[in-house]
């Protein structure tokens, strides 16, 4: 179940970032505005009793099973980058980092099931997703801001991500972001 979760995880982080580029930070703020409260509505709805066969089968296939309530991650991904879009000063930054959680997340997931070498400090990571996560979020954020930015950040996150926080990476990365781009600057 975790390959097609981050499937469509990098997939809408590709829609995120085609609607940045192509039309704007207001278009890609209001886009996260409105895709965090349909989100709230379906979940609450959901968790009401009304539940369409549709949503059902997206929950089924997509959602964790540890979860706290259902759509928990797509929630969690919308909130974070809508956190990022808001209070970014940088929208090159902005696109970047959905770029790195987008990737470099997504491909630190599969890297790292098929990976064998755990990380000192946590064993639920490996060194192969963290190499995958800092790689693929450094080439991609690269298309956005310059390549010794994108190589600083995506080695700063892959950092973040390796570490086991209570909140949700799709909440801690870009909030780091933003913590790392008020103290080192872009």
């Amino acid at each position: 179940m975790e390959v097609p979760r981050k499937l469509v995880h990098v997939a809408f982080g590709t829609l995120l970032i085609a609607i940045g580029a192509w039309y704007g930070e207001a278009a890609l703020v209001a886009f996260l505005a409105f895709s965090f409260f349909a989100g709230l509505a379906i979940i609450g709805l959901w968790m009401l009793g009304y539940q369409p066969e549709f949503v059902a089968l997206l929950f089924a296939a997509l959602e964790r099973r540890h979860a706290d309530f259902p759509g928990e991650g797509a929630l969690f991904f919308v909130t974070g980058a809508l956190l990022l879009a808001t209070f970014s000063t940088n929208f090159a930054f902005t696109l970047a980092v959905i770029a790195i959680l987008s990737f470099g997340d997504g491909l630190a997931t599969l890297a790292g099931i098929a990976g064998s070498h755990a990380l000192p400090y946590n064993k639920e990571k490996t060194w192969e997703g963290s190499i995958a996560f800092f790689a693929a979020g450094a080439a991609f954020a690269s298309l956005f801001i310059p390549l010794q930015a994108a190589l600083f950040y995506a080695a700063l996150l892959a950092a973040v991500e390796s570490c086991d926080f209570p909140a949700d990476d799709n909440l801690v990365i870009p909030a780091a972001a933003l913590v790392f781009q008020l103290a080192f600057g872009l």
